[in-house]
């Protein structure tokens, strides 16, 4: 914070001018290699709501399914969150883990410093028995980062779970752990969203539903015309502007980010499933997801009057294959371009 001196009246005051914000014009400072933590307060650090339009970053998947898979380590991240960096990412969202330890948080942490993004953070409840089964050690060890000095100038906010109203997937203790954790955010002034599918709020039940509306500080929008309707790639921009207008009648006032938009490039993936019968991988190519993708980077003026913010899910083949923006790693290109992505800021 910069003070300046003017003369109002017969009077000399000083005012407060903001040099910048968080991640658009801050950045984080080293003395030697080592992360300095911000002097000023959480709430002059970070870029207010209106900020945050157009594209943000990438979504980067993280469900390695042992804590010692290399998806996890600070390297692994340093080298991927440098990478979106020069792409011009400012922030990305996490996309699991499935691994528990307090570790994987922290090389995020570290990682996203470095490279100075804003991450959107997520308690990941899982699918799968094996991964419902830790879904409370993955927030605690998520918690215990949090507390750290560094931990709330790095992390945005907090999604608690992906879909889980569509896959109720905590079924019996949903809205007292979604109230639980609101609580234990608030406490650190980090905010609390709910990553899920206009369709997840309309299948549960209306108490998880009005819970979540009254509980999030802004809407994490799951917005994918892959699933949700059998048009071609470059055909589906009206179903994304539908839904987001939906979004916004069902919780008005609240800003949005779209944190979940994926195309398939190949067959060897996720399909479009029943929405297409039985032509299920209909524009499902290379060209398919380029032409998906130009839609979302052409219509930058529309997320800027709108001030909606949106991650390119995701960001490698490495996990969700058909999905990836990049190809799958190897040892001589660790980032091949496969899709012809080249976002602009509005």
């Amino acid at each position: 914070m910069t003070y300046i001196l003017v003369i109002l009246g017969t009077c000399l005051s000083l005012i407060a001018v903001s040099n910048g914000c968080f991640p658009y014009d801050t950045k984080f400072s080293k003395v030697g290699t080592t992360i300095q933590v911000p002097t000023v307060a959480r709430d002059q650090w970070w870029c207010p709501g209106n900020r945050f339009y157009g594209w943000l970053g990438y979504v980067r998947d993280l469900k390695g399914w042992t804590c010692s898979d290399a998806v996890y380590s600070l390297a692994r991240l340093q080298q991927d969150f440098k990478k979106m960096a020069d792409d011009g990412a400012k922030m990305v969202r996490i996309y699991g883990p499935i691994c528990e330890q307090q570790m994987v948080w922290d090389n995020i942490i570290q990682a996203a410093a470095e490279n100075n993004l804003g991450v959107l953070g997520i308690v990941w409840h899982g699918y799968s028995d094996s991964e419902l089964n830790k879904w409370e050690e993955r927030k605690n060890a998520l918690m215990a980062v949090l507390k750290k000095p560094l931990s709330k100038y790095v992390i945005h906010s907090v999604s608690f779970g992906s879909e889980p109203l569509f896959s109720w997937s905590i079924s019996g203790t949903f809205v007292a752990e979604l109230t639980k954790i609101k609580t234990e955010l608030k406490a650190l002034s980090i905010p609390l969203t709910v990553s899920e599918m206009k369709y997840g709020y309309d299948v549960c039940p209306a108490a998880a539903k009005n819970a979540v509306i009254n509980n999030i500080d802004f809407i994490s929008a799951h917005i994918m015309p892959y699933y949700g309707t059998c048009d071609l790639p470059g055909q589906v921009w009206n179903f994304i502007t539908n839904e987001i207008d939906a979004f916004k009648r069902m919780i008005p006032g609240k800003q949005m980010m779209i944190t979940q938009n994926p195309w398939g490039s190949s067959t060897y993936g996720r399909n479009r499933g029943s929405v297409c019968g039985s032509d299920v991988w209909k524009g499902v190519s290379v060209e398919g997801a380029n032409e998906y993708w130009r839609l979302w980077i052409n219509n930058c003026q529309y997320f800027k009057q709108q001030q909606i913010g949106w991650f390119a899910h995701t960001f490698s083949a490495d996990s969700e294959y058909n999905f990836g923006i990049y190809g799958p790693r190897n040892d001589a290109v660790p980032y091949p371009r496969h899709i012809d992505f080249k976002p602009i800021f509005c």
